[in-house]
């Protein structure tokens, strides 16, 4: 963010390229990457957010592991990872913030990996936009709105992982 004459000017961030390996079943949909994440360039990279935590219970690694094996173990399971926005304005790292959004071709995303049958929205702003940009274009996808894994989402980490654990049965 740069400040100019006084006033505030927000700066334009950019999302990641999905991690997507062959054959991917379940597609989780967050929003945008947070401050700590664009800065680590890593999907959910701010320690606090419950996501690599949850996914090393789930699949048997250590969320502390290398990013590379963390995503090449999530990939090995049928899982990609994408956001539901390309880019927008933001000042910090809170959804509530979010101006002047761009979204992402989770379409042709999609189109390109058609073993993809369910989208889990990580949060209500990404259900959201997903059921706003998403869903007409898609009809035979089931979303499937899970609970933030972001630390903004006070909900105990046990109670994230009781839903969240419902991914093991749609990957089966």
């Amino acid at each position: 963010m740069q400040e100019r004459t006084g006033v505030f000017v927000m700066e334009r961030i950019e999302s990641f390229e999905p991690i997507v390996g062959e054959e991917p079943r379940v597609l989780i949909l967050g929003t945008m990457p947070s401050v700590k994440s664009l800065e680590f360039q890593e999907y959910y990279g701010y320690g606090r957010n419950q996501f690599w935590r949850i996914m090393g219970d789930l699949f048997g690694f250590d969320r502390n592991d290398p990013y590379t094996i963390r995503t090449a173990k999530i990939i090995a399971q049928g899982v990609a990872v994408w956001d539901v926005m390309q880019s927008c304005e933001r000042k910090g790292s809170l959804d509530k913030d979010i101006k002047n959004a761009e979204y992402n071709d989770i379409v042709g995303l999609i189109r390109l990996n058609p073993s993809i049958r369910i989208v889990i929205a990580n949060g209500g702003k990404a259900r959201d936009v997903y059921n706003k940009q998403f869903r007409e274009a898609l009809p035979q996808i089931e979303m499937i709105p899970y609970c933030s894994t972001s630390p903004a989402n006070a909900i105990a980490y046990e109670k994230k992982m009781q839903q969240w654990r419902g991914i093991l049965q749609l990957l089966d």
